[in-house]
């Protein structure tokens, strides 16, 4: 009777033993940490932008699965080494982020600066803001962040890449996810005779047909042309450099019939960046009816 109860007593022991494993085994993995992923690629608002142009983007990107245990989440958008805050080509304007299920607002912890970033390069290149979401489980996050750049001078039109770092839950400084989006923004080129106007804002094409948009050093541009805007080195004003006019101010965005033709610079000096007004002539005129 007393080796039957020893081996009861074995065989329950065991299974005890057995079922603490395999219940710590549950718990352990119970308390893994979900972890930030699939950072979708960003859309940038003007995307176009003109060498020489300060230019206001704001930057659109969606991370999934980002961590609600109330701990700083955060977010780094790294930027091309031109772009930075020593030189003041990159200044920080405002950011913010909501549920992407739900649509509610998600308040940042750290507000929006600017830092060198996880490269550690030495360049203060780099957006940083930080969100600490509550609750439980994990959210999809939709992210926007607004900033002012001053694109560089460029030989040919230049695409920029941009890069997204995410540190979950501020794990120990460590980045969790992390993306590099190519030609994100393609710097024009405004060097040839050709490309001396671009499209409202310095964004993309003059548009032709409505007679709007941005003029840069070189241009010619004509009296009575409406919704000009001067650009890159003349987005300060341009003034009459000789003749009876001298001194006189170009008149934008609507230039007067009777501006006064010929050249204009930022100081007056002939040699200074500048436009030429001249008097506007159809030389060639198409008419076609329905015949051709």
């Amino acid at each position: 009777m007393t080796d039957y109860n020893d081996k009861a007593r074995a065989v329950i022991l065991a299974a005890l033993m057995v079922f603490s494993v395999f219940a710590g085994t549950v718990a352990l993995s119970g308390t893994a940490a979900a972890t930030a992923e699939n950072i979708q690629a960003p859309n940038l608002t003007n995307d176009q932008p003109t060498e020489g142009d300060t230019v206001t983007h704001e930057l659109t990107y969606n991370v999934d699965n980002v961590s609600k245990d109330g701990n700083d989440d955060v977010f780094y958008v790294e930027l091309p080494d031109e772009y930075n805050a020593t030189d003041g080509t990159l200044a920080a304007n405002t950011e913010s982020a909501e549920n992407r299920s739900s649509g509610s607002s998600i308040s940042d912890s750290s507000s929006l600066s600017i830092v060198d970033g996880p490269d550690g390069d030495g360049n203060d290149d780099t957006l940083e803001v930080a969100y600490s979401p509550t609750g439980s489980g994990t959210v999809d996050m939709a992210l926007t962040v607004n900033f002012d750049l001053t694109h560089p001078q460029v030989s040919s039109d230049t695409g920029k890449d941009v890069t997204i770092y995410v540190n979950d839950s501020d794990t120990a400084s460590s980045i969790d996810v992390q993306t590099t989006a190519s030609n994100v923004f393609t710097v024009q080129d405004i060097s040839s005779s050709s490309s001396k106007r671009a499209g409202p804002g310095g964004s993309g094409s003059f548009d032709v047909y409505d007679g709007e948009g941005t003029v840069y050093d070189g241009a010619n541009v004509y009296q009575g042309e409406s919704d000009i805007e001067l650009g890159g080195s003349i987005s300060g004003g341009v003034v009459k450099t000789a003749g009876n006019d001298e001194g006189v101010t170009l008149e934008v965005p609507d230039i007067p019939q009777d501006q006064a033709t010929g050249r204009y610079t930022t100081n007056g000096s002939n040699n200074a960046p500048g436009v030429t007004v001249q008097r506007p002539r159809v030389t060639t005129l198409d008419v076609n009816n329905q015949y051709g």
